[in-house]
Formats: structure tokens, C-alpha cells, sequence
């Protein structure tokens, strides 16, 4: 049986799409044949699909840089008034679909895919964190869910894997796109949701979906760092610094010494001028509080804040395009993480790294907890106040004395053993 991989995310520099999209294929590749790939390209941007001036590969050309210069802007603005079409995905992933058919042959980047989709035996969708009902809706998940109703379509079996469904702390729920969501959900042969929350939120939308609880493939590298770190990783943080060498990542920082890491999170992201001061405050208090040295990691480019952090601090910063199997290998070797990204968590757990949680742009953090079997869960702010900054040196002092902890470790080997589950599933529904 040959799959379609719907989702390949290691395309982008984001160290939590890098490491899942790899072990989510790891995992499916044992036991099925991968005959396909759809990367995040088609979910990175729009997709324009009729002008009627120019052929599909300019306008998409002009239509990517119309933030970037006014004549663009302008130049597209004109096209729409005479009628051309911007984007294939739009607010109903069945008419998305529609549009992929219609369009399959005029248009080479939708006959592609298409194409993908008629040629497969099955389709799974690599679902990860981006079912948030977000006012406006995300257009990576309108995408993914335009790819189920065009498989259902044309008959092919569809799963959603390794994924979340959330509402949006900023903005609450969206109903339209939690409605669209939930129908489209249906049609899936199984969905399988990385944490009890979501599962919960998927049984609430559509009681008669096929909905299991799977912890997020990331798990399945469990026996990667579980020995030894010290053979996998340098002495010297130098030594993975990636190209091109900038002279700020350069700084010697040992990771044979006690360390504790310090990463961004997908709500700080949102108001950088804000993060930035209570990252500084923090990781002052850090160095000052603790016996270690404190590392900032830029698990995704959303992180940036964290460069002008590193600077007011005089603290080394590891970079987001640092390699995913030695950045995974930092954390997971790190005495403590205190960080509200989801990924780079796992990551720290598989070495029995115990974590400090900020907050995020949903539920994962907290619920990653129940996952972990964490007993005392919170989750600071994602702009850590004066007041939270004092509690979370405490919070991390406690993380270190328990980090190693035999308990978590065989919490991240049951994890690992129910992602083996996963192909399993899959041939379950099959058909």
C-alpha cells in the first residue's frame, strides 16, 4: 500500500515541524510504503490560480511579494477586480477541493497535487498543531482540510494523524472553521490526537469521528536520547553552530558542564517589543538564582526576540537552524528547559530533562503536562511578570533536583511504545 504523506514540515526551520514530520514518516515507513510526499510549500503561502494578464508562476511570484513593495500590491489588487483568483483554499475546505479538481489541469502546482492524491493508495495528514480555531482562520489548516475532502472525493482512505484540536486563548473559539472542521473530520478513516484534551474536543465536535488518543510522534525518538549524550554531542556548542558560522552563535559555550535552557514560546511571539523585557528579566534571574549556565535556544524563527535577548543579557544563544538531531540533543542533555514551545519539551523529556511551562497559543503546553504525568502542572505567563520571574527560578531549582527522574523516563518509554501503535491504526481502518 502506497501512502501519501500530506504535511512534511522539515522543510521549515522549526525545530518541533522538523522533528516530528521526520519521525511521524519513521514511524508510517515501518510498517507502509511512502509513495509520495506533500510538503508545507502548499500550506506556506498562497496559491494563486487564475490571472488574466499573466501565466500561474508570475502571478504567484507577484502575488508572495505584494506585502513587500506597493506596485504589487497594487498590481494584484487590479487582477481581482478583473476577476482573477488570488488563492486556491479558501474558508470551505469542500470547495477547496473543488477548485484543486476544476483547476487540475490549467494550473501545474494543483495538478500536482492532485495527481498526488488520484495516484496514492491512502492519504495521512500530518496534523500537528494547527487545528486552533483562530479568528481568521489558519490557512495551513484550511489547506489540510481541503486535501481530506478531495481524497474522500476520489475514494481514497484518509487519516489524520499526529495531531491537536484547540480553541484560541486570544480570540476563543471560531465557529464556522471549529463547524468545518468537524464535518470534514468525519470522512477520516481515524484521527489520532496527541494529547486527552484534544481527543475531548474531537468527541465534543464530532462524536462519529474514529478519534484515538496517540502521543506525538516526536516520542518515538525515544531511544535516541536515552544513553548516553556525551557520544552524540560536542564539548563545544561551536561544533553544531550551522552555516553561515554567524560570529554571534560562535561563543564556546560548554555542554559538558551543567546548563539549563531557555526558549521562546508561540504567545511571546505575537508582541516581541513586550517579550523582550521580561525574557531579559528572566534570564538575569536565571543566572543569578541557579548554579548553571543558561543557554537560549531559537527553536523556531518566530523566536527571534530571543537575538535582541541575548544581546542585552551577554547570553549565548544556540540558532534556529541549528541541525534538529543535535538541537533535540542540547535539550535533552540541558538540566532543566524552561520554555512554552511543544516540541522542544518532548525533545528535553526524551532525555529526562524535566521542563518549566510558559504559556502558548493553546492548550498544548498544559495538556503536554498530562502527557508527561506530570503531578504539579502549571504554566506561567508567556510574558513572565516580576512576580511569576521569582517563581519560576523556584519552579526551576525543583526541576533540576527531579530532572533524570526515573518516573518521567519510563513515562517517555510508554509514550514512545503507544506512538508503535500508530501504522497499526491505520491498517485497522484501512478501506
Amino acid at each position: 500500500m502506497d501512502l501519501l504523506y500530506v504535511g512534511d514540515n522539515r522543510n521549515r526551520e522549526n525545530w518541533g515541524c522538523r522533528g516530528t514530520s521526520i519521525s511521524l514518516y519513521g514511524v508510517l515507513a515501518e510498517e507502509f510504503s511512502i509513495g509520495g510526499v506533500v510538503d508545507g510549500e502548499y500550506a506556506a503561502g498562497e496559491t494563486p490560480i487564475r490571472s488574466k494578464l499573466l501565466s500561474p508562476e508570475w502571478f504567484r511570484k507577484i502575488t508572495r511579494r505584494r506585502d513587500r513593495h506597493p506596485v504589487f500590491g497594487y498590481y494584484v489588487a487590479a487582477e481581482e477586480l478583473l476577476g482573477a483568483e488570488t488563492d486556491f483554499v479558501s474558508e470551505d475546505p469542500r470547495r477547496s477541493a473543488r477548485t484543486i479538481y476544476d483547476r487540475r489541469e490549467e494550473n501545474g502546482r494543483l495538478g500536482e497535487l492532485y495527481d498526488a492524491v488520484a495516484d496514492s493508495d491512502g492519504v495521512v495528514i500530518n496534523g500537528e498543531g494547527d487545528m486552533i480555531f483562530t479568528t481568521p482562520p489558519r490557512r495551513k489548516l484550511l489547506f489540510l482540510l481541503s486535501v481530506v475532502e478531495l481524497a474522500d472525493a476520489l475514494g481514497k482512505p484518509v487519516y489524520y494523524l499526529n495531531a491537536m484540536i484547540s480553541d484560541c486563548p486570544v480570540d476563543g473559539r471560531n465557529q464556522r472553521t471549529a463547524a468545518q472542521a468537524a464535518r470534514t473530520l468525519r470522512k477520516c478513516n481515524a484521527v489520532t490526537l496527541r494529547d486527552p484534551r484534544s481527543l475531548e474536543l474531537l468527541e465534543e465536535l464530532a462524536p462519529e469521528a474514529e478519534g484515538y488518543f496517540v502521543p506525538d510522534a516526536l516520542f518515538s525518538w525515544h531511544d535516541r536520547y536515552a544513553g548516553d549524550l556525551s557520544r552524540q554531542l560536542p564539548d563545544d556548542a561551536d561544533f553544531i553552530v550551522p552555516f553561515p558560522e554567524e560570529e554571534e552563535y560562535l561563543n564556546g559555550f560548554d555542554l559538558s558542564a551543567p546548563y539549563v535552557c531557555v526558549g521562546g514560546s508561540s504567545l511571546a511571539q505575537r508582541e516581541p517589543e513586550r517579550a523582550i523585557p521580561a525574557y531579559e528579566g528572566l534570564v538575569r534571574e536565571l543566572r543569578e538564582g541557579l548554579d548553571r549556565e543558561v543557554l537560549l535556544v531559537q527553536t523556531s524563527p518566530s523566536d527571534r526576540f530571543l537575538e535582541e535577548v541575548a544581546d542585552r543579557t551577554e547570553t549565548p544563544i544556540l540558532p534556529v537552524e541549528t541541525p534538529v538531531l543535535a538541537a533535540g540533543g542540547v535539550l535533552a542533555n540541558a538540566d532543566a528547559l524552561v520554555s512554552g514551545r511543544y516540541h522542544p519539551s518532548i525533545f528535553a523529556s526524551l532525555g529526562g530533562t524535566r521542563c518549566v511551562f510558559l504559556g502558548s497559543n493553546s492548550h498544548k503546553t498544559r495538556s503536554l503536562q498530562e502527557v508527561l504525568g506530570y503531578e504539579d502542572r502549571r504554566e506561567f505567563g508567556g510574558f513572565p511578570s516580576a512576580d511569576e520571574r521569582r517563581e519560576i527560578v523556584a519552579a526551576t531549582e525543583d526541576a533540576i533536583e527531579k530532572s533524570g527522574d526515573p518516573a518521567l523516563r519510563e513515562t517517555v518509554e510508554e509514550r514512545a511504545a503507544e506512538v508503535r501503535e500508530l501504522p497499526g491504526i491505520v491498517a485497522d481502518h484501512w478501506g
